[in-house]
Formats: C-alpha cells, sequence, structure tokens
C-alpha cells in the first residue's frame, strides 16, 4: 500500500487560511501537510493504516498530535501517481509548528496559494468536494459503476432525480444506489451531468441524502447528524472502492 497511497490533512484556521507545507526547495510551491503511506504505518485495515499515516505525518510536519477517533475521510482521488486521501479533524487539532523544518515551511496559506502549486488540480477538486452547501459531497475516481453491493444495498441504473437547492435552483441527478445502515436508508447520487462527462480524469461527484419511500413516492432530506453523515459516507467510499 506504501507505494500507491498518500494522505493529506485539510486544517482551517478561523480567518480561513489552510495549514500547507512547501517542497524543501521550492517555498512558493505549497500544499497540503501529508504524504505516502510508510510500512510503519500499517494497521488492522486499510481505514486504521491511512489513519496511522496522517497521525505521523502531522506530527513529522507540523507538530500536531491526532487521534484517529477524530479523523474523518473527506475526499479521495488520485494525485499524480498515487491514490490521496483527505481527512479532516472534527476536533481542534491543536496548535501547529509553523516555520522552517526538513519537511518545508509550515504556514498559513490563502485557498488559491494550492490552486497555484503541484497539486493544484486535485486541490481544486478537494475543495469543490466540501465546499459549503446546503447538500454535503464526497468525490470519488473511476467510480462510474458501483461493485459489490451487499443484500441490503439496490443499484438503480439510469434513475434520474430532480432536486431543488434552498436558492430554488434544480440539479438533475442519478440515483447510483441506495444503501441500508443501522435500519435506515440513504441513497447515493451523482450529478447526470458528470456521469455523462467525456472528462475520464474528473472525479465523479457523489452527494449523500436520507432516503424515504413510500406510496407517494421518494424523499431526500440531508443527513443533520455529523457522526452519521461520517460512517455514511465511509461505507459510501468502501462500496465505491468495492470493499464492502
Amino acid at each position: 500500500m506504501h507505494t500507491t497511497h498518500a494522505v493529506c490533512l485539510l486544517v482551517r484556521d478561523d480567518a480561513g487560511r489552510i495549514l500547507t507545507i512547501s517542497r524543501p526547495h521550492e517555498r512558493t510551491d505549497v500544499g497540503l501537510i501529508g504524504g505516502g503511506v510508510e510500512p510503519e504505518d500499517l494497521g488492522a485495515d486499510e481505514e486504521t493504516t491511512l489513519k496511522n499515516a496522517i497521525i505521523r505525518e502531522a506530527k513529522e510536519e507540523a507538530g500536531l498530535s491526532l487521534s484517529a477517533e477524530h479523523l474523518r475521510a473527506v475526499f479521495i482521488a488520485r494525485a499524480r501517481t498515487r491514490i490521496a486521501v483527505t481527512f479532516v479533524c472534527d476536533v481542534d487539532p491543536g496548535t501547529p509548528t509553523l516555520g522552517v523544518n526538513e519537511e518545508g515551511v509550515v504556514s498559513w496559506s490563502p485557498q488559491d496559494a494550492l490552486l497555484a502549486g503541484s497539486f493544484g488540480d486535485y486541490n481544486r477538486a478537494l475543495f469543490s468536494a466540501v465546499r459549503d452547501t446546503p447538500r454535503r459531497e464526497v468525490s470519488m475516481p473511476d467510480a462510474t459503476e458501483p461493485a459489490g453491493l451487499d443484500e441490503s444495498s439496490e443499484f438503480r441504473e439510469e434513475e434520474l432525480v430532480e432536486l431543488e437547492d434552498e436558492d430554488g435552483s434544480c440539479r438533475v441527478f442519478a440515483l447510483l444506489a441506495v444503501v441500508e445502515i443501522d435500519g435506515q436508508n440513504f441513497a447515493m447520487l451523482s450529478p447526470h451531468a458528470s456521469m455523462t462527462s467525456d472528462d475520464d480524469d474528473e472525479p465523479l461527484e457523489i452527494a449523500l441524502f436520507a432516503y424515504e419511500e413510500d406510496a407517494g413516492g421518494a424523499t431526500y432530506s440531508d443527513i443533520e447528524d455529523e457522526g452519521l453523515f461520517a460512517r455514511v459516507q465511509e461505507y459510501c467510499i468502501a462500496l465505491l472502492r468495492d470493499e464492502v
């Protein structure tokens, strides 16, 4: 795994700046805290391994002490030659150690600085996926055909759904699947335009909703509980990667 995966940490300050580290010999080229998964990070499963890796990288690069139970994966996509997983910390991660170290320069940077860096394409997709909208979304790479659905899941092929945002604008989604977790149903939707895009490099945009269906039809609603949303998101990530 250490040759194919990388991990990143998205941390913002009160001013909206992002915690970054520069390349060792190019201080203007900044990116997220993180790096490759190493053999020493190996855990009981892939999730543990990835969390071990970002905990180690955050400590080495920025002096942060993170706890696995507070880490949540929010985005996964290919970044050059590796699959990168970006985490956020659901509690205050503490005060980072800023300044020069052997890895680069740690600082708070505006979002535009990351878009101009070496991994600008990945960061642009990341920021789009975690933007503050009424609909929380996660993007996955190369996942236009979800597989490995268990008996509690139902794949819906080419079923279109039109939903209205809080501002009244409508978007058309393709219903990918309905999954059951703890007796409650959740829908995985993708904007129909992204499903038909010819750009194979663009990560698939996924929206998650609570789902109910009765004689009057289907109802989609936001998943208000943050902990529940994180569980549904982790399950759907595994589902799209054919791990469940």
